[in-house]
């Protein structure tokens, strides 16, 4: 399966397995199952080509894997929804088969059918905000639960094209169209985690420069560390910060206690410390409501120690440093443009908690992204050789 062909299959299976990750359909029964058969449909074609091809994921899929099983075993030993967990498996190693499938035919290829996938969710999801900018279903949006689990959606989205940009698959025009309409979004549903993070991910389309984009990233990430550490683990008191406190009130419009998320920090302290090498497994709403009055931790960090602890936060943690240690092998101006991305999802993450599919689907990026550096850099040598030749 060559060229076109494997490029429409590509589109088809990771379109569906993403509309079972992303779209919210609880309202729409029928629609519900129809997405849910085509998933298990295009998770079969991702099984087949892995198999003729002979290759399962490049070593990533066995990270999801390993990642996974920790997860299940914790979450079967403290009763947990395993059932929930095995969705989010499916839909992990489907989307790692393909995205490694599709690297590795044509690189230029795989970031082109994945901009364009989410491009499509980007565009569809915009237009049900103009019709219906209160949510579809009782204040639930089309790529989201509420009006913050959008934001994931579109950075990944933004962060794809800018990376398609990048490699000269996508124009600065159609990029820079899908990615201030990936803005409006939650500006229209007033989710200012998703603003900022979006805003963020905007700015990095007008860095052209590899040092320019290396040089923020620094900063990003030093920043990140400091308000992790300081404002969300040990709650200082940072009303005199002046930086912090424009970052929070001003940007973010919320107040010193992020919206009752110091509260919810607090009890998850408590809650890790007397279960902190396995957690408590994977949990439903019901549980997170019972425990925490909201659906989540609202801190990815402290999520994945609820989820599994130690363990499952450590082999996290391993899975990150393995990912951005290939990337940076030889980095490229598309690498830093998806370290970005995931610099940007961390950095939302602090105060939100996102599908844990779409944080391995940029890890998986990362992680294969020496093929993609490879490409560009073929790409540029070709257009410097050019004048040469006439």
């Amino acid at each position: 399966m060559k060229g076109k062909v494997l490029s429409y299959v590509i589109w088809f299976c990771l379109f569906f397995i993403l509309a079972n990750t992303i779209l919210y359909l609880e309202e729409v029964l029928l629609i519900r199952m129809l997405v849910s058969m085509l998933r298990f449909f295009s998770v079969l074609i991702a099984f087949g080509l892995a198999i003729r091809n002979k290759n399962f994921g490049g070593g990533f899929t066995w990270w999801v894997c390993g990642f996974f099983l920790i997860m299940g075993i914790i979450t079967l030993a403290k009763h947990g929804a395993l059932n929930m967990i095995m969705s989010y498996f499916i839909n992990s190693v489907g989307i790692s088969l393909l995205l490694y499938n599709a690297i590795k035919e044509s690189p230029k290829m795989a970031i082109g059918v994945m901009a364009s996938v989410f491009s499509a969710y980007i565009y569809i999801n915009f237009l049900t905000l103009l019709i219906a900018p209160d949510g579809l279903f009782n204040g639930s949006y089309l790529i989201g639960r509420n009006y913050n689990q959008i934001g994931m959606t579109l950075v990944c989205g933004m962060v794809t094209n800018v990376a398609a940009y990048n490699m000269g698959r996508k124009s600065f025009t159609s990029t820079l169209i899908l990615c201030l309409v990936a803005l409006s979004s939650p500006i229209i549903t007033g989710s200012m985690t998703s603003v900022v993070g979006c805003l963020i991910t905007l700015l990095f389309l007008f860095f052209k420069k590899q040092q320019q984009k290396k040089k923020l990233l620094i900063a990003f990430v030093i920043f990140y560390a400091i308000f992790q550490g300081f404002v969300v683990f040990m709650q200082s008191d940072v009303s005199s910060i002046r930086l912090i406190t424009y970052i929070v009130e001003e940007l973010m419009g919320k107040d010193l206690s992020f919206t009752d998320r110091a509260r919810v920090w607090l009890i998850a302290y408590d809650m890790i410390q007397d279960s902190p090498i396995i957690g408590y497994g994977f949990q439903n709403n019901d549980w997170f409501e019972f425990y925490f009055e909201v659906k989540s931790a609202h801190n990815v960090i402290f999520q994945m120690l609820i989820y599994g602890g130690i363990a499952l936060f450590g082999f996290l943690v391993l899975m990150l440093i393995r990912s951005v240690h290939k990337s940076l092998k030889k980095p490229s101006l598309p690498v830093y443009t998806l370290l970005l991305g995931l610099c940007t999802t961390f950095f939302m993450m602090m105060m939100e908690n996102y599908n844990m599919v779409l944080i391995l689907y940029l890890l998986c990026l990362l992680y294969n992204s020496p093929a993609l550096s490879k490409a560009y850099y073929a790409k540029h040598t070709e257009q410097e050789k050019q004048p040469l030749q006439s």
